[in-house]
């Protein structure tokens, strides 16, 4: 962005890309976005590739570990910086049509797969398929990363004009994948908290303990750097009466887990119809 923009307009532009046009969680502390995404083009995949998936399956490599690289830097170092930046207009585009977030980095993922596809289903060996999936964006030529862009393009268009059918399937996978990811965290907290019985507070409620704390009215006593009376500190019933945690979560938060992932598997199997980005017409 600082090869075209002022320092100022570079960095709001950073802010809308990473607040907007990606999805929520990209680059929070668990990486709650990220693994929405996976899910959503694993879905994806299991519709309109499922021969590959499988195979991938069978050989026990994930294509994740290649993904996950590409969407958190944006295709950054990824791909050559003119596709690149290419690829950026479009994400921009898609997400002020949208008002939200864009699918541009999910229909990139798909269409390095795509594109990879005869090599990949070649390749029986694990550790080649490991290679050949991290090496993938280097392996293919300019033509062929033209070719991704024209067709990402073109599904950013159709969309722009509201025949945006994919976003219209995504959209409420996301928003339900991102429902039982966010119950994983709490169950994965819970589990990593057990003599509360609870998850630790997030970042923003100790912040804003911290606040609450420190404008308090001063009462004359010594405080620590963060506002608290040392007084307090004795015994620390002060620090726990300050410091509520958040309700432990119900001894169903398990069960509603299960249910929603046997929805989830359920609702993939109609939900999102075969895609293929190369096809013409």
């Amino acid at each position: 962005l600082l090869l075209f923009l002022p320092e100022h307009a570079a960095f709001w532009t950073l802010c809308a890309i990473v607040e907007l046009a990606l999805p929520a969680g990209f680059y929070a502390t668990q990486l709650h976005g990220v693994t929405v995404e996976l899910r959503l083009l694993s879905d994806l995949l299991s519709r309109s590739h499922g021969a590959l998936l499988a195979h991938l399956q069978r050989a026990g490599v994930g294509f994740e570990m290649a993904c996950s690289r590409w969407l958190m830097c944006a295709f950054i170092t990824v791909l050559p910086l003119a596709h690149t930046l290419r690829l950026w207009d479009l994400l921009l585009l898609d997400a002020a049509a949208k008002g939200g977030t864009s699918t541009v980095p999910l229909l990139v993922c798909l269409g390095l797969l795509q594109l990879s596809e005869s090599k990949l289903l070649a390749t029986s060996d694990a550790d080649a398929l490991r290679m050949l999936l991290l090496e993938l964006p280097q392996s293919l030529s300019p033509s062929q990363l033209d070719e991704l862009v024209d067709s990402v393009a073109r599904v950013v268009e159709r969309a722009s004009t509201g025949a945006d059918l994919l976003q219209e399937q995504v959209a409420p996978l996301r928003a339900r994948h991102t429902r039982v990811v966010e119950a994983e965290l709490l169950l994965r907290e819970a589990a990593d908290n057990p003599q509360t019985g609870s998850p630790t507070r997030t970042d923003a409620e100790a912040d804003a303990e911290q606040d609450s704390v420190a404008t308090s009215p001063d009462s004359g006593q010594p405080h620590t750097s963060v506002g608290v009376p040392a007084a307090s500190l004795d015994g620390g019933a002060a620090i726990s009466a300050a410091s509520p945690r958040r309700p432990a979560p119900q001894p169903s938060l398990a069960r509603e887990l299960e249910a929603l992932r046997a929805a989830m598997a359920i609702e993939t199997r109609g939900a999102i119809s075969g895609l293929s980005l190369f096809q013409r017409g």
